[in-house]
């Protein structure tokens, strides 16, 4: 089952449309409707270019002819595991080599999370790339939709000191104080905790500075989530 941290990878696809040559007559509707260009009009004839389509379906209803049917793309896979000795479990999303889109693999490990809860609830930590891409809005989407739920937000800031950042770093700070988002802890840009972690390591594993910044970081957590008043 989805709860077990040793299931096997699952494939995550995506739905782009295949061209009956047959029934297609040319009309150029589906072309038209694709905002991503992946439906291309080559002197008379319509070609599909299945690694640019982003699934949206557009074409599907657009087809008079009812010319294209569903194929599909694979973006990559959803993998299962534990951490920390065993007592944490983790879903990660592996996109396909030469896979751009992300979002819909996303998508696909909230479909697994969801089903894992079900079974046993959990506290849940969501990693997201850096930036304000598609994969980081499609991953934080739910942080978003807890804050209309009345459920506290908090702000930890990650490569703190950065020396050609530290205007970054005021803003952000200057940012929370506006919004009156707590800043739970500055953990700081240091070589030193990029090697551990480069050699595969926790950094916290490593030093006792690490450790007990992540000790404060807990306790401030559960201040923030009530659980300590």
């Amino acid at each position: 089952g989805l709860a077990d941290p040793a299931a096997a990878p699952e494939s995550v696809y995506l739905e782009v449309p295949v061209l009956d040559k047959e029934r297609c007559t040319n009309c150029g509707a589906c072309r038209e409707i694709c905002a991503y260009k992946a439906i291309a009009r080559l002197g008379a004839k319509i070609m599909i270019f299945p690694d640019m389509c982003h699934g949206c379906g557009g074409c599907f209803a657009v087809c008079e002819a009812q010319a294209l049917s569903v194929g599909r793309r694979e973006l990559g896979v959803v993998q299962f595991g534990t951490a920390l000795d065993g007592k944490a479990r983790f879903l990660m999303g592996r996109s396909r080599i030469g896979e751009a889109m992300t979002p819909p693999l996303l998508r696909g490990l909230e479909n697994a999370l969801a089903a894992m809860l079900a079974q046993d609830g959990a506290d849940v930590l969501l990693d997201a790339p850096p930036g304000v891409s598609c994969p980081a809005t499609s991953t934080i989407i739910s942080a978003w939709r807890a804050t209309v739920m009345g459920k506290p937000l908090a702000v930890i800031m990650n490569r703190a000191g950065m020396p050609d950042n530290l205007a970054g770093d005021a803003l952000l700070r200057a940012y929370c104080a506006e919004q009156e988002l707590p800043l739970l802890a500055e953990l700081p840009f240091e070589r030193a905790a990029a090697e551990s972690y480069a050699r595969g390591r926790l950094p916290v594993l490593d030093s006792e500075a690490w450790r007990e910044r992540f000790r404060l970081l807990r306790t401030a957590l559960r201040h923030q989530a009530g659980e300590v008043r």
